[in-house]
């Protein structure tokens, strides 16, 4: 995982953004956090999202193959609420262009406009920064440090995925003991017959 830009439902009652509008204002609020996230179908017929560790990951082993994803902190400028915000590369490409030139600069310095083009698979991201720079309010740095990003992007360990019952690993029969014929009429007799 990193943390910088120049390399670029988790947590019990944690917010995360989600860009259901044409056109969403958001306030970066901390630094990227790349991961990787594998999306997979569960035997109930969900999706299930696992944050993959890399080396010894039982859904790589099955040949499945993480996206590169970036999660981060936002203020939602609709709701002016702090939110963790994860997103793909199309998304994340564009941030980092403003984040490193001289013009812009760092991205919690003014606003970022992400405009959503699209349905479905066929969606497409532009972003859009905003020329005029501000700091982030002490009520917005308040809810921004509520958040805990860290626990957001822990990897899901091999017992999780295990319990997650996903259709692309074998169900494992766990403690359950071999079936054993009815005995009824055998006695110790029997046994001496032998």
């Amino acid at each position: 995982m990193s943390n910088s830009w120049g390399s670029v439902e988790t947590g019990v009652g944690t917010k995360f953004l989600k860009l259901e509008n044409e056109e969403t204002v958001i306030r970066v609020g901390s630094g990227p956090s790349e991961i990787n996230v594998h999306f997979e179908e569960s035997i109930s017929g969900g999706k299930k999202r696992v944050i993959c560790p890399g080396a010894g990951c039982l859904l790589c082993q099955k040949k499945s193959v993480p996206f590169k994803r970036v999660m981060l902190k936002v203020i939602n400028r609709e709701d002016d609420q702090a939110y963790l915000f994860e997103f793909g590369m199309m998304i994340a490409s564009d941030i980092k262009k403003y984040a490193v030139s001289p013009k812009h600069g760092n991205p919690t310095q003014y606003d970022i406009k992400i405009q959503k083009i699209g349905a479905g698979k066929q969606t497409k991201y532009k972003v859009f920064a905003s020329p005029n720079k501000s700091e982030i309010t002490a009520s917005e740095a308040a809810q921004l440090a509520e958040l805990d990003l860290e626990a957001a992007i822990k990897v899901t360990s091999i017992e999780e995925v295990k319990a997650m019952g996903l259709k692309i690993l074998p169900v494992e029969i766990v403690n359950q003991e071999p079936e054993m014929p009815d005995l009824g009429d055998v006695n110790d007799d029997d046994w001496n017959k032998l």
